[in-house]
């Protein structure tokens, strides 16, 4: 699938084996689909959609991926699986309070520490600014204390993340 992947990201058309390979694969997980609303009668809008998307964003948080996630493997499985069908699903939330209550869509990302919302929050803030949309991403490690006392908590205690204590202390 890297390959098929790539040759989208480079903005190449799907061939018609290729739309069959990637609507199979997007459709093999039942779980996948369902959470992200796949049936056989809406993949291909949203292979279309998502393709459409893939060359505006893929340079860049390939890069960010690289230089700032030291990841070795390619961002482009996570962008296609996770990072852009959230993004499109949040436009489209966004769509439907913009058009029956005008105010901002506010979305919120749960996970323990280390499960990577920061960097799922900037790669959807990425995204949703290169279609057009405002995004704010706010972190609540940046209440607890300022950069520098975590970092030095960090040092003191590697168990120590955003200012939380990953493990508990055991006191005699």
């Amino acid at each position: 699938m890297e390959e098929l992947l790539g040759a989208l990201a480079q903005g190449q058309s799907l061939t018609v084996a290729g739309q069959r390979d990637l609507r199979a694969w997007m459709l093999g997980d039942p779980g996948y689909a369902q959470a992200f609303q796949l049936s056989p009668d809406t993949v291909d809008e949203k292979i279309q959609a998502q393709a459409q998307v893939l060359p505006l964003v893929y340079p860049e948080i390939a890069r960010f991926w690289q230089e700032n996630c030291q990841q070795e493997f390619s961002a482009l499985e996570p962008l296609w699986w996770l990072w852009l069908p959230l993004a499109l699903r949040l436009v489209e939330a966004h769509k439907r309070v913009q058009k029956a209550e005008q105010r901002a869509y506010i979305q919120g990302l749960l996970g323990m520490q280390g499960a990577g919302k920061t960097t799922l929050a900037t790669i959807v803030c990425f995204i949703l600014g290169r279609l057009g949309y405002s995004c704010c991403s706010l972190s609540i490690d940046d209440f607890y204390l300022p950069y520098d006392q975590r970092q030095q908590l960090l040092q003191q205690d590697p168990r120590w993340h955003g200012g939380v204590l990953l493990e508990p202390m055991i006191c005699p």
